[in-house]
């Protein structure tokens, strides 16, 4: 094989986002498109040069969360794939690559909400997060993002949910946080 060819069977990739809404609707993600009005990254676990998982990171939409604030926290905003066995690797490097590696700055933690309805979080237990509330959520009447309004613009969205966190050491991010500018220093 020409070694100018060869590609990775299986790798991560940073993606544009709206191709990462478009895997959204392929992998039929029931919240659907990810389309916040702040800084969001996308990710694709491909395989064979195939997507075949993805994940979109996002700053919250408003602090503290889980005991922090936002400039010390990001969210898994959303994950889906288009065979089960492909969340469990996508979460995984997710956590330990992307999110660490989040633009804006070095978060301590990371978290996201399962919503009650669609499922139990077992890929979050399963990955070792720690469940913080059971409670979270809102009943549909204000808008994205807290402000009064006419509802969500996806109803789906509302609803009770669960809220994970994944707490990094404190010596992760300080070794992540001096690579990061290694790397633009």
């Amino acid at each position: 094989m020409n070694p100018l060819f060869d590609i990775p069977m299986c790798g991560i990739y940073p993606i544009p986002n709206s191709e990462a809404n478009d895997l959204l609707a392929k992998f039929e993600h029931k919240l659907g498109p990810c389309e916040r009005p702040f800084r969001t990254e996308s990710f694709a676990l491909k395989l064979n040069g195939e997507p075949i998982a993805v994940a979109m990171t996002c700053s919250i939409v408003q602090g503290p969360v889980a005991g922090f604030q936002v400039n010390e926290v990001v969210e898994l905003a959303r994950l889906a794939s288009s065979t089960s066995w492909a969340n469990r690797v996508m979460i995984r490097l997710w956590r330990e690559i992307c999110a660490p590696n989040y633009k804006c700055w070095t978060p301590k933690a990371a978290v996201s909400y399962s919503h009650n309805g669609f499922h139990s979080g077992s890929i979050y237990r399963t990955d070792g997060w720690e469940k913080v509330s059971e409670n979270c959520g809102s009943d549909g009447k204000s808008s994205n993002w807290g402000r009064p309004g006419k509802g969500y613009a996806n109803p789906t969205i509302h609803g009770k949910k669960t809220l994970w966190v994944w707490r990094y050491p404190s010596a992760f991010a300080e070794r992540v946080k001096l690579e990061k500018q290694g790397l633009e220093g």
